[in-house]
């Protein structure tokens, strides 16, 4: 990610070597990429196991971003709902889309032809919008990983319930009035709404 700002700053300020840099920018971008992916795709999974005390195993091989992608979205699904709701904020099919069309097999910013003699990119591209897709991708999986540490911490004090977690309950005691402020329809409807 570093090598990847470094390059698109230079890219900025001299033009001219977009040329040079445009591969090794999105090779090194789409690395960060994979590199998170396989990594959340562990801290979920460690995470699980933790949690359920039993071991999932995981084969995590490959280099293929849509295929790394739905082994995330695979084990965020059996996962404590907060890391899916987190998720699930964000577009990440979207952000990946640039990748995944321009480079499935992690070859196209490595090399000019495939193994057929072929030119893998047929196409010029715009660096703007994928290097902005990327940016939010990227700090977007560093930030998931921050979810699950919390979590880890949350699960090691026992701070939850098998339907509520202790955040869960601090949000439910701020609904609920104050002694002052209570009158009964009040609380009766606020009791339900919380009840559901």
């Amino acid at each position: 990610n570093e090598a990847v700002d470094v390059l698109f700053k230079e890219i900025e300020t001299n033009w001219g070597s977009i040329d040079f840099l445009v591969y090794p920018l999105f090779f090194c971008a789409r690395h960060s990429v994979e590199l998170q992916l396989k990594l959340l795709i562990s801290m979920v999974n460690e995470f699980n196991e933790y949690r359920d005390a039993k071991k999932n195993d995981i084969k995590l091989c490959g280099h293929n971003l849509d295929k790394l992608r739905k082994k995330l979205e695979e084990v965020i699904k059996k996962t404590d709902r907060r890391i899916r709701e987190e998720y699930e904020k964000v577009d990440v099919i979207s952000l990946q889309s640039f990748f995944d069309e321009s480079d499935p097999t992690s070859q196209s910013f490595r090399y000019v032809n495939d193994n057929n003699g072929e030119k893998l990119l047929k196409k010029s591209f715009n660096i703007l919008k994928p290097h902005s897709d990327y940016q939010i991708l990227f700090h977007f999986l560093e930030w998931m990983q921050e979810v699950i540490g919390e979590l880890y911490e949350e699960y090691d004090t026992k701070t939850y319930t098998n339907k509520l977690s202790r955040t869960d309950l601090e949000k439910i005691a701020k609904r609920l009035n104050t002694e002052k402020e209570c009158d009964c329809l009040t609380f009766l409807g606020e009791n339900k709404e919380i009840k559901n």
